[in-house]
């Protein structure tokens, strides 16, 4: 159901990510940027691993680390400006306690598709939907746990809001 893979332990360019780095841009070549909701705060790694993933980076804010939304958008990699959607897309979180984080999949016009919360502290979390999904949050329910990471994000190949996938197929 995959196309795409991000573990955030390298760029797409093969340089080793590092804590601190804003990543929020890595990833346009293949379709995804992302922001963090807490101002003068971006994407980051951090080299605390997650259960249940292999060894490496999993992504979270700068600061405060650990804390605050992050949205990810789905975009044209040839032309970031423009938005994409894919029909899937599911990351494992980690660092949090038991519904302490939730997974929530847009559409174009800005409308709830659907969101999961996960039910333990490590638990691969996705949204699958016929519906694009052009943008996403990954929030922390601050009344359970305000901390939280994420790793091996995935997702389906990416579709033109217009009508036709990445090569040009009509959806």
């Amino acid at each position: 159901i995959t196309n795409m893979k991000i573990d955030f332990n390298s760029s797409l360019q093969g340089k080793i990510l590092r804590a601190g780095q804003n990543i929020n841009r890595t990833y346009e070549k293949i379709g995804l940027s992302f922001l963090s909701s807490r101002a003068n705060s971006y994407l980051t790694v951090s080299p605390k691993e997650i259960g249940g993933i292999q060894q490496g980076n999993s992504a979270t804010n700068h600061r405060p680390l650990f804390e605050g939304n992050i949205s990810g958008r789905f975009c044209n990699p040839e032309n970031p400006a423009e938005t994409r959607a894919v029909s899937f897309l599911g990351l494992r979180g980690g660092l949090v306690k038991p519904g302490g984080t939730t997974l929530t999949a847009f559409d174009a016009n800005n409308k709830k598709i659907e969101a999961t919360t996960s039910i333990n502290g490590n638990q691969f979390i996705g949204i699958f939907s016929k519906v694009p999904i052009t943008h996403f949050t990954i929030s922390a329910n601050s009344e359970i746990d305000p901390t939280f990471s994420f790793d091996d994000l995935i997702f389906t190949e990416l579709l033109s809001t217009t009508g036709n996938d990445s090569t040009g197929r009509t959806i």
